[in-house]
């Protein structure tokens, strides 16, 4: 197998495609935005915000509990978020996005 796979195949998290609300907050500011995808490792946001990689951000995600992050770098359509999570903060995070792939599937049933 060769190392020189493509990010998604490097990933150590499982990445699940939502579409949730965000609150973008920095020092001065508290930007709207959209969650595209998230797993226990980061978060692609849609948004017109510009950040610069290595801003520390806090998200406020519908129907999650806040986290911390730094920008990683920015998209065409907004920015990708890498997590600031303990061991602990990781394991609610996680179950909170298995429970909204959840409710995505019931949704969808």
């Amino acid at each position: 197998m060769s190392e020189t796979g493509s990010g998604r195949d490097r990933r150590l998290h499982p990445r699940v495609e939502i579409q949730r609300d965000v609150d973008v907050r920095d020092d001065q500011n508290v930007i709207d935005g959209v969650v595209l995808d998230i797993s226990a490792g980061g978060i692609s946001i849609r948004s017109d915000a510009d950040l610069e990689p290595g801003q520390e951000i806090v998200l406020d995600i519908d129907g999650m509990s806040d986290v911390a992050g730094k920008v990683l770098r920015a998209t065409d359509n907004g920015f990708v978020v890498s997590l600031h999570l303990s061991p602990n903060a990781q394991d609610v995070f996680i179950a909170d996005v298995m429970r909204i792939q959840n409710d995505i599937g019931l949704d969808e049933a």
